[in-house]
């Protein structure tokens, strides 16, 4: 029989492809923001012990509007803005750290859940395989249970055919019984359940924190780049290149002998 050149295609039950890790934050935006920073804080280091300094670049601004004065305030909230985005930096490496967190005990309740549905359906087999086998079905013997949705699926399932309390907990006649399948047994099938279905809501919650301060950060940085060029072309124009400077502008990110581009 020859073989087919092309693989049928995968069926609703077969397990989805793992998804890539999201890697660390984004080197090159946490590297600039170490570079904006350290500018930031020269010129407001330079602006506490140096008043020509200061006045030199008291007519030039901060931002694209030519609002924000080249002060020592102004300089003073930049460095703020700075640090505030190192905790929003932190911020989204904890909610990436949460969500590897939440995987792993997924994983662990997932295997305690199967673990459940897997001693049902052997109970299941014990009492109908002989004498009623069509009864199986109704247990899930036989499905395939890779799928987050089936294992949900099968579980609610399991626990309807044999809950003897009903959502507000009072006592109701079971559709069917297991042997030596309790009462005990029954509330724990259900505590599974539950606890696997609600931690996709927690995953869920983490990454959209974790992906939220990216973001943020992202236009925290954007932000404070174009404000800490503004600071250097003041610099570079009260400080022009040259021997006289050349030093002194080093400080500040800038070449001693070459204007900025």
């Amino acid at each position: 029989m020859t073989t087919p050149v092309n693989p049928p295609p995968p069926s609703g039950n077969d397990p989805k492809k793992p998804r890539k890790p999201r890697g660390p934050l984004d080197a090159a935006t946490l590297d600039q923001l170490d570079k904006d920073e350290q500018v930031i804080l020269a010129a407001k280091q330079q602006m506490a012990t140096d008043p020509a300094f200061t006045g030199k670049l008291a007519p030039h601004f901060l931002d694209a509007d030519n609002t924000i004065a080249i002060t020592p305030a102004g300089i003073g909230d930049l460095a703020t803005q700075a640090a505030t985005a190192r905790q929003t930096a932190a911020a989204a490496m904890s909610g990436t750290a949460g969500r590897a967190d939440i995987t792993h005990t997924e994983e662990t309740l997932k295997a305690n859940l199967l673990a459940s549905i897997k001693n049902v359906q052997a109970r299941a087999k014990g009492k109908y395989e002989q004498n009623a086998p069509a009864k199986l079905k109704e247990y899930w013997i036989g499905e395939t249970l890779i799928a987050r949705s089936r294992i949900e699926q099968a579980g609610a399932a399991l626990h309807t055919l044999l809950r003897t309390k009903d959502d507000a907990g009072n006592p109701i006649t079971p559709q069917d019984t297991l042997p030596g399948f309790d009462q005990a047994a029954i509330d724990l099938l259900q505590t599974q359940l539950r606890a696997y279905t609600s931690i996709q809501t927690d995953q869920t919650m983490a990454q959209g924190d974790a992906s939220g301060a990216r973001t943020a950060l992202k236009d925290q940085c954007a932000q404070i780049a174009r404000r800490r060029r503004k600071l250097q072309l003041a610099i570079d124009a009260e400080y022009p290149p040259g021997d006289a400077h050349s030093a002194f502008r080093k400080q500040f990110g800038l070449q001693g002998d070459r204007a900025m581009s």
